[in-house]
């Protein structure tokens, strides 16, 4: 890889990490930050939320409780009412109107209008209006009883409907119906309407029984109504005649929703929020306590039910064992509270407040989801900006990406220029072309390196000179050593010389005798260095000795010649150490002279004859 490539990768690296690795951090920071901002204001708005809550249950509970304590002294007023017509001699001269009097299409009774409040429920669940008066009663006689034989029941009962409206006038908004069973089978219902079935006998009614058993004022579980088929709540009461006697049992109805649509839920929360009157039921000891739905807001919990059927109770209860138990401990404390615990599988907050002290309470349950849709919207759109922050780092981190690499490839190619240069200078040296120059003016490192390689060029051909003029002058020192070895009968002579560079002062040479071919010089020298010097003082010692051995005479008077001309001739304390032998192959005998060099060593075939 080129050094442009590793270069502009260097310059990627050393930015674009870094700032790769700190957008990361910050995305993760951020992350965080919206986690922890968004899991806060979660637990602070439940916090708020159940607060709240158990404001509404609480106050709803006490609302209800006035209503209830309210109910009472209507019905207890009304029972008084019902227990004076009943005792009165006096006989109400005034029309008898029957229930099948209001059913008829075109009918005379005063006052019959249609109601803004009552309301008919079909059979696909709609709420029709119904024709009621306020000025009559509506007078039932239970099937199979003689009309005849109530008459006096049925004429003392004609005054009520005047006590029906005193009372009911502070409370018309909340109050249904308000009727009187007798156990003779008469039944009159204030205001007066149609509607009810053929087979109906109150005395068979859950409120009826009930208030007969208890023989006192009585809240009954919700029941279907038999003329409107609305879910009610009936408080009932017995009534007596003058002889102690019980006569029958005068009620009045309660429309569920009406009373617990005084419940002022918060408007974000009342789509979702299910509010519900529940009982604390204490259970034997080999049970456990229960907590019973009386009765719904919701309408399609009573759906599926008819008049003549009696209503199964919901009983309330959740997987998250620790904090429904906490609740019901409250509740048996007579204490209000908000928990957060699962509801039909959904998270949600439960609210309750007490009704009343027989362990009645008004219970709200929200799901979690809306409580905290706030927060999960403004952590969702936390995120959301996180994200775009993320998307636009990463599109600026692209930017930045491309601009250093931009930047790289020029930054490198300003730092490699140079280098390419060298490295083609010096390609068209390595091709003989000595007139090329670097043409880097930088002033940097690679700058000085660009003057270094112009600056070498010269010297680098002066040491191509150098170098063919060593090489000249091997060739020559070459052929001044003997390049064979000389053949002489009865001798057998062998040498050779290798120098370790191109010249040097080491010296061997073979020299004839001009006047007995049976004789041979031989001569071996050793100038101190190496090189062109060596070389020189080799070649001049060589023709001092040559010359002076054809002019002959004694070795020792040869060789103080020749040291007093090389001693004349050399310079810088080098000097040359030679030996010199004359072998004579007739005589066998051998000559030498030895001028400073290493003494001669003869060698002899016998075992251990060697000497010196």
């Amino acid at each position: 890889m080129k050094i442009r490539w590793k270069l502009m990768l260097l310059l990627l690296a050393i930015s674009l990490v870094p700032m790769g690795i700190l957008r990361v951090l910050d995305y993760q920071g951020l992350r965080q930050l919206g986690l922890d901002l968004g899991q806060g204001t979660r637990n602070k708005m439940v916090e708020k939320a159940g607060e709240q809550l158990e404001l509404v249950a609480y106050d709803g509970g006490t609302l209800v409780r006035r209503e209830v304590e309210t109910l009472e002294t209507v019905l207890k007023n009304q029972a008084f009412a019902v227990e004076q017509a009943l005792a009165s001699d006096k006989q109400q001269e005034t029309p008898i109107y029957w229930c099948k009097d209001f059913d008829l299409v075109e009918s005379n009774i005063p006052g019959l209008k249609t109601s803004s409040s009552h309301f008919l429920v079909d059979t696909q669940g709609k709420h029709v209006p119904l024709n009621i008066t306020y000025e009559e009663q509506v007078n039932f006689v239970v099937k199979g009883v003689d009309e005849n034989s109530v008459t006096n029941d049925i004429t003392r009962l004609a005054q009520m409907p005047a006590h029906y409206r005193r009372l009911r006038s502070a409370h018309d908004d909340l109050i249904q119906w308000q009727y009187t069973a007798l156990e003779s089978g008469v039944h009159t219902s204030y205001p007066g309407h149609g509607g009810y079935p053929d087979d109906f006998d109150p005395r068979k009614r859950e409120w009826y029984t009930q208030a007969i058993t208890n023989n006192c004022l009585t809240w009954n579980e919700p029941i279907i109504d038999a003329s409107t088929k609305q879910v009610v709540i009936t408080i009932s009461m017995p009534v007596h005649y003058p002889d102690g006697t019980i006569a029958g049992v005068t009620a009045i109805d309660v429309i569920v929703l009406d009373l617990m649509e005084t419940m002022k839920v918060p408007t974000a929360w009342s789509a979702d929020a299910r509010t519900m009157f529940v009982q604390y039921e204490t259970a034997p000891a080999d049970s456990e306590n229960q907590l019973v739905a009386l009765a719904h807001l919701d309408p399609e919990a009573y759906q599926g039910y008819d008049w003549d059927k009696p209503i199964v109770l919901d009983h309330i209860t959740s997987p998250d064992e620790e904090p429904f138990a906490a609740m019901l401990k409250d509740m048996q404390a007579l204490k209000s509270g908000y928990r957060q615990m699962l509801y039909n599988g959904t998270e949600s907050l439960w609210a309750y407040g007490p009704i009343g002290p027989q362990g009645s309470y008004l219970l709200v349950v929200v799901p979690l989801a809306d409580v905290i849709a706030t927060a999960v919207a403004a952590e969702q759109s936390i995120n959301e900006r996180i994200s775009l922050q993320w998307m636009t780092s990463r599109i600026a981190l692209f930017a930045v990406a491309f601009l250093v690499l931009i930047l790289a490839l020029c930054g490198s190619r300003a730092v490699t220029r140079p280098v390419a240069e060298l490295a083609s200078t010096a390609d068209r040296l390595a091709n003989g072309d000595f007139s090329a120059r670097a043409d880097v003016h930088s002033r940097d490192e690679i700058g000085q390196l660009g003057k270094t390689f112009n600056d070498m060029v010269p010297k680098l051909v002066d040491q191509m000179r150098m170098s063919k003029s060593l090489e000249v002058a091997k060739e020559v020192q070459q052929h001044l050593l003997p390049d064979c070895s000389p053949e002489i009968a009865g001798m057998d002579v062998c040498a050779q010389s290798v120098y370790c560079d191109e010249t040097g002062g080491d010296y061997f040479d073979f020299i004839p005798s001009n006047t007995n071919p049976h004789q041979l010089g031989i001569a071996v020298g050793d100038v101190t260095g190496h090189g062109i010097a060596a070389a020189l003082l080799m070649a001049t010692s060589r023709a001092i000795l040559r010359t002076r051995l054809r002019q002959g005479g004694e070795l020792a008077d040869i060789f103080n010649d020749v040291n007093q001309q090389l001693s004349a001739d050399a310079s810088g304390g080098r000097f040359m150490t030679m030996f010199y032998l004359l072998a004579d192959a007739d005589s066998r005998t051998l000559y030498w002279t030895n001028a400073g060099h290493d003494p001669a060593i003869t060698y002899d075939l016998k075992p251990g004859s060697s000497e010196n």
